[in-house]
Parts: structure tokens; sequence; C-alpha cells
């Protein structure tokens, strides 16, 4: 949904994709870091092989990520945002306005 080449650091390891790979670039870095995850014990990959529901597992991580502009919100934020006082998505791309003129 997100491919990601190039990143800009944003702060605690979040980071915004720049441009989009190609499905090719994407395969050939997920290649990479398989084959780095698997040296030590490759009997590790092959155990993964058995999940099936990696498109579903990959949605929720990147729905996870999302929520993470959230955490440190306090509750009297999260509530007005929960009961639509706070439209968040107004405020974000508001923010981005103000960052990117």
């Amino acid at each position: 949904m997100y491919p990601q080449t190039r990143k800009t650091k944003l702060q605690k390891g979040i980071t915004m994709s720049d441009d989009k790979a190609s499905t090719k670039e994407l395969k050939e870095q997920l290649g990479h870091y398989l084959n780095g995850y698997g040296r030590s014990q490759p009997q590790r990959l092959k155990d993964l092989t058995s999940i099936t529901n990696w498109n579903k597992l990959a949605e929720q991580e990147l729905q996870r990520r999302a929520t993470q502009i959230i955490q440190n919100l306090d509750d009297q934020m999260l509530n007005a945002i929960a009961q639509g006082e706070i439209q968040l998505n107004l405020e974000l791309e508001n923010a981005f306005q103000r960052l990117t003129k």
C-alpha cells in the first residue's frame, strides 16, 4: 500500500516515503531483508511459509503504524477526536500545508 525506497527520518524510527519503488525494487529489498533475517537460522524462514495471510497482517501493521500519531495525545484530545469535535484529517492537512509553504 505504501511502498518506500528513499525515506525521510522523522522521529524515533518513524519514516515517510519520498517516492515509490517499483514492484521489482520492492522484491529485491525484501529478498535482501529475508536473506539477512534467515541467515543464522534458515529454518525460521521455512516456518514462516505456513502463514498464509500476509496481506492481512501487512494491512494491520499499516493501521498500527498510522495510530502512532495519536499515541501521545492526552485523553481530552482523544475524546474530542473520537466524538468528532476535532477532525484529525483536517488538522493533519493544515499542519502539512503550514510546513510545506
